[in-house]
């Protein structure tokens, strides 16, 4: 198949028509992951910023080191404790990869030969001080444990999503919901052959997906703040997300791996969430992220991410 980069600018598009004539241009899955495959991946730029205060690097993704928000993380949420910011590509960054970035700075942070790596998004709000954070991680051995939950989960991390297929209610709902781009997400979940997707388990969305989806899988997302041990991460030569996504589904693919292998534990340290202050959270970003769907859907179906129905 031939790459057609020219896309992307589609792909990025804010106007709904353009991603899905993105989507018309691809007439199977194997198609579109072999675009996601061989789209380019633009490198950030690392900052460093080093501390002595616990054996813990923050890795933290950002469109710029001097925005309020790294501002906030360098100086607030994080003081004291050692961070890498990886900076996107300015003006615009066209290929931005969030898992590439992570991947970049988390080969930065194990020369630094930390217990923990934290993966943090920038848009997030302190509540706990960023010493009970170090004085809670070392009550855990790095080589016992794999990850570590928070505790109280937030708006977008160490909460609960499920694993689960579509059902026959579902796509009825879809089709009569008077919010149209429900019915275009399902035709596009058909034509790429969807089975499985990482779906809401918590509140009342929650309650009604159990109505709409089968053979469900209930799992805990790392999402926007993410605690892995030194030992987890050399075991997978430092790879930790599969950039292939591209900006979603990456974290599903990490928690998935994280719950199967068992070695985990709940930390006492809170922090909040603002959520899709980066990259958005309206029906153009949902619509795609169907692309980060099919990819996770693909690699459960190929037998590349652990899993077993949970009844």
């Amino acid at each position: 198949m031939v790459i057609k980069y020219d896309l992307n600018d589609k792909f990025l598009s804010s106007n709904v028509n353009e991603l899905i004539e993105f989507y018309n241009e691809f007439s199977n899955r194997d198609d579109l992951i072999s675009w996601m495959k061989g789209r380019p991946k633009s490198d950030g730029k690392i900052y460093v910023e080093e501390n002595k205060i616990g054996n813990i690097v923050v890795i933290i993704p950002t469109k710029d080191v001097d925005s309020n928000y790294a501002l906030q993380c360098r100086n607030v949420i994080y003081k004291g404790i050692s961070q890498i910011f990886v900076e996107s590509v300015k003006p615009r960054d066209t290929f931005f990869n969030y898992a590439h970035n992570v991947n970049k700075g988390i080969e930065y942070a194990m020369k630094m030969d930390p217990d923990w790596i934290i993966l943090s998004n920038d848009d997030m709000v302190r509540v706990d001080p960023p010493e009970k954070l170090v004085s809670e991680l070392s009550k855990f051995d790095p080589s016992r444990y794999d990850t570590l939950f928070t505790i109280p989960e937030g708006l977008y991390h160490s909460f609960h999503r499920m694993i689960a297929t579509p059902n026959s209610l579902y796509s009825t709902v879809a089709k009569l919901h008077p919010n149209r781009l429900r019915k275009t997400r399902l035709e596009l979940w058909k034509k790429f052959n969807l089975r499985y997707l990482d779906a809401l388990d918590k509140g009342i969305v929650g309650i009604i997906s159990k109505l709409l989806y089968s053979n469900k899988f209930r799992h805990i997302l790392t999402g926007s703040f993410t605690i892995l041990s030194r030992d987890f991460v050399n075991n997978i030569s430092g790879k930790v997300f599969d950039d292939t996504f591209i900006n979603g589904g990456e974290d599903s693919d990490l928690s998935l791996r994280l719950i199967f292998n068992g070695k985990y534990s709940k930390i006492n340290y809170e922090i909040t969430d603002l959520v899709g202050k980066s990259l958005g959270t309206g029906w153009e970003r949902i619509l795609r992220n169907v692309v980060n769907e099919v990819y996770l859907s693909y690699k459960i179906e190929n037998g590349m991410i652990p899993f077993k129905y949970q009844i």
